[in-house]
């Protein structure tokens, strides 16, 4: 039996986590989930990350360049 690792992304993990309940209890039926704000605030979290990851790891922001006027009559 082949056995595969896979690797999840940090987003991922704490959507798996907030999927799974907060605690249970097996013999008295119990089970409570996270709360409402609990929830938010990791949508609200994930959603700052998003916005602040570039959307293009090529691009890094500002580009300076030296530009150099071409010579010549017109």
């Amino acid at each position: 039996m082949s056995t595969t690792t896979v690797r999840l992304t940090r987003r991922e993990r704490l959507r798996r986590l907030a999927d799974q309940p907060k605690s249970a209890s097996v013999d008295g039926q119990e089970m409570t989930s996270h709360s409402l704000a609990e929830q938010l605030a990791l949508e609200k979290y994930l959603a700052s990350e998003e916005a602040a990851a570039p959307a293009d790891r090529s691009r890094h922001g500002i580009r300076i360049t030296k530009m150099k006027a071409g010579g010549g009559p017109c």
